[in-house]
């Protein structure tokens, strides 16, 4: 998976809150589909991870 399209509302010391489509990958890395979802990054000075994600093209 690849996240893409950021579109942060909060981006400050560490955390990060905002919109992205996330791209689903074959193993040779070819895009098979695209979720557009809200997210909640935290660093932990390791490098970014997910915290909270939320769908948002749930039907």
């Amino acid at each position: 998976m690849r996240i893409v399209d950021p579109r942060p509302g909060y981006d400050e010391r560490g955390l990060w809150v905002g919109l992205a489509v996330l791209e689903n990958l074959d193993a040779a890395g070819a895009v098979v589909g695209v979720e557009h979802n809200a997210y909640v990054l935290v660093d932990r000075g390791a490098g970014w991870r997910i915290a909270v994600t939320s769908p948002l093209d749930a039907g």
